[in-house]
């Protein structure tokens, strides 16, 4: 048992199936019966928990022997009859431990503090008079009342308690009782030994009590005892009142729709003369809108054109892809702005014996980013091409210090900062040599079927708290095959799929991975397609570029 630390074993018996039994001292009775183990206690109707001796007979019964009577059990059934003052055996007689006997006559022989009792099981005869039954109260609400064979109460909702009582001289505290309520229960009780049941929350009906009782062998009232109830119907619940409610309500609806019809002609009227006045009003209205949709439509495609044109002069300060293409024969590069004109942007020149390579994220996007790309095209310029700067940390603090210039940006200004995120190379051709440096974007290496990255500074392009600080530059030795990617945040960052969620920097990770060994042209095909599959119409929520080169 879990709350015992052991259990004190004094006897051991077999039934005639060969089920062990096993008594304990202070753990009742268990059997071993088809390879599972019963435990029989107190709770379960044993006389006592402690039992000093184990005996079978030939009816298929286990006798028990306890202080102050026996316990007798079915082997079948495992119903438990306990035997004291109702077979002569007083309650101050002890019974010994293992002291129990079965002679060659089927007596049972038990020894105790008293002397030797005896009792032979095959003359025990089962009393088949059932116990003398009848209901002794009824409260209502708490309220006793009387009663005959039928109650009638008013309309209500009711708590009913009934009492009743079996008689049984033999063994009184054997007898059971089980009872239903039809109208109120589905099915009749289980047996026990409560004499009493109250319903709750009983309402309008009639309904039969129906009682039985049982003696301490099993014998039943052959005829139940019955005690009927009825609640009357409240009125609301009568069939004249629904007619009476039927007949209101169609009342009802044919008054309120004349009502309507009138109030509704009345209505239309005035309508009309409203009708009439505002159609001269709208008419005007709608010259008045027609000439200011003329006038939008004028300013937007004004407009259209004129980023139309910007997006011209953006793509003509760009390097193009041919460019790209020469300098690196296997390269690609994808461009999808949000808008015509986009924030990001790619830039690429060679000095030298080296290539120097930029792929930005400006603040915003549309016309605010494509100037914001201007101007870092236009300085990259200045500070590689002209200035002859090929180091990629300086690179990068010469375009944030030239930015800060361009923008006047200064520290005590509290608004959002203008700036761009950028990932810059430097390839020296002779060396086989790669130097990085970044801010917040990062460098992609996909080397022996691994994916290498390489952190960017925590820093951006444009004003920043700890101005004095330099970007930093990672030297990577270049093998024959590697592959390197350039990327802003637009391709991770796109929502879709089911989910309507972010395709994410290692989905991304991912797909590169599984494509980095394909031709150039086929890695473009595939980044494009997996992106408007995983889009699948939802809105393009920033400029996505990607720039791929293999060495």
């Amino acid at each position: 048992m879990e709350n015992n630390a052991s259990i004190n074993i004094r006897s051991l018996t077999e039934d005639p199936e060969g089920n062990i039994w096993i008594g304990t001292l202070g753990n009742g009775v268990f059997v071993y019966k088809k390879d599972s183990i019963i435990n029989l206690t107190s709770n379960e109707g044993l006389l006592s928990d402690y039992c000093y001796s184990l005996i079978s007979d030939k009816k298929n019964r286990i006798w028990v022997t306890h202080r102050g009577g026996l316990s007798q059990i079915n082997t079948t059934t495992l119903e438990i009859k306990p035997l004291q003052e109702n077979v002569g055996i007083n309650k101050s007689a002890e019974f010994q431990i293992n002291s129990s006997f079965i002679d060659n006559k089927d007596n049972l022989w038990f020894g105790s503090n008293q002397g030797v009792v005896r009792f032979n099981p095959l003359l025990e005869k089962k009393i088949i008079i059932p116990p003398i039954l009848k209901i002794k109260e009824v409260s209502i609400n708490d309220k006793a009342v009387s009663f005959t064979e039928k109650i009638v109460l008013p309309p209500g909702r009711y708590k009913i308690k009934i009492g009743f009582v079996g008689i049984y001289f033999k063994d009184p505290k054997r007898v059971k009782y089980r009872y239903i309520l039809e109208g109120y229960d589905e099915n009749w009780s289980d047996f026990s030994t409560e004499n009493e049941v109250i319903f709750y929350g009983v309402s309008d009906g009639n309904f039969d009590f129906l009682l039985e009782a049982s003696n301490g062998d099993g014998v039943t009232t052959k005829y139940p005892v019955n005690l009927r109830i009825y609640i009357k119907t409240p009125f609301w619940k009568q069939a004249w009142f629904y007619f009476v409610l039927i007949i209101l309500s169609i009342l009802s609806v044919i008054f309120y729709i004349k009502n309507r019809e009138k109030k509704l002609k009345k209505e239309n009227r005035i309508l009309e003369e409203k009708v009439q006045e505002r159609t001269i009003e709208v008419v005007k209205q709608k010259e008045e809108i027609e000439k200011q949709r003329d006038l939008i439509e004028s300013a937007n495609k004004d407009i259209t054109d004129s980023i139309k044109y910007a997006s011209k002069i953006q793509a003509a300060v760009i390097p193009p892809v041919n460019y790209l293409e020469k300098i690196f024969t296997e390269s690609f590069i994808i461009n999808q702005p949000k808008a015509i004109v986009s924030g990001d942007f790619y830039w690429l020149t060679k000095i030298e014996h080296k290539t120097v390579v930029a792929l930005a994220d400006c603040t915003g996007h549309g016309v605010p980013g494509a100037f914001m790309s201007m101007l870092g095209v236009t300085l990259l310029n200045e500070i590689v091409n002209h200035k002859k700067i090929t180091n990629a940390s300086e690179i990068l603090n010469q375009l944030r210090k030239n930015i800060i210039i361009s923008l006047r940006q200064s520290h005590e200004d509290t608004t959002p900062s203008d700036g761009m995120n950028i990932s810059l190379i430097v390839i020296d051709h002779a060396k086989d040599e790669l130097f990085f440096a970044g801010a917040f974007n990062p460098l992609l290496i996909v080397r022996n079927n691994k994916i290498i990255t390489i952190k960017a500074d925590r820093m951006p392009i444009g004003i920043y708290h700890q101005k004095n600080i330099d970007f930093t530059s990672h030297k990577i030795d270049l093998n024959t095959g590697d592959m390197i990617y350039l990327y802003t945040d637009g391709y991770p960052d796109q929502f879709g799929g089911e989910d309507d969620r972010k395709f994410t920097t290692r989905q991304f990770k991912s797909l590169l991975l599984d494509i980095h060994q394909k031709p150039m042209t086929v890695q473009k095909i595939v980044l494009e397609n997996t992106m408007e599959k995983w889009m699948n119409g939802t809105e393009q929520i920033d400029d996505i570029t990607v720039m791929g080169i293999r060495m």
